[in-house]
């Protein structure tokens, strides 16, 4: 189901106004979730689901974000620790670099209203 979405959004040639940039987006789930001048971004390993329980660290990517869409001020891991992100401006968007991770991660990207 991945593949075909995917395949689907290169065929519209759709810009999702956030994104993940991953060499192994079948490794990884993201959920992105907006609260008042917050963006959330919570990762999960999917390493334990496919291979029993086996736990191996995997790469966070990075998230692309428009910035006619959000303008991103500050961000940082907030779970499983705190750890400040670099917010680099490009053009018309945000680049953030994540940290690789275990199981899981949550990013706290704030925003301006």
């Amino acid at each position: 189901m991945d593949e075909l979405f995917i395949q689907l959004l290169e065929m519209m040639d759709a810009e999702p106004p956030v994104r993940l940039m991953t060499d192994s987006p079948l490794l990884l789930r993201t959920g992105f979730f907006r609260r008042g001048d917050e963006l959330l971004v919570h990762q999960l390993s999917d390493l334990p689901h496919r291979f029993r329980g086996q736990v191996s660290p995997v790469r966070g990517g990075s998230l692309r974000i428009n910035s006619e869409f959000l303008q991103v001020k500050t961000a940082r891991v907030i779970w499983p620790e705190i750890k400040n992100l670099e917010v680099r401006q490009e053009e018309d968007t945000c680049e953030i670099d994540l940290p690789d991770f275990e199981l899981g991660q949550i990013v706290s990207c704030l925003v301006a209203t």
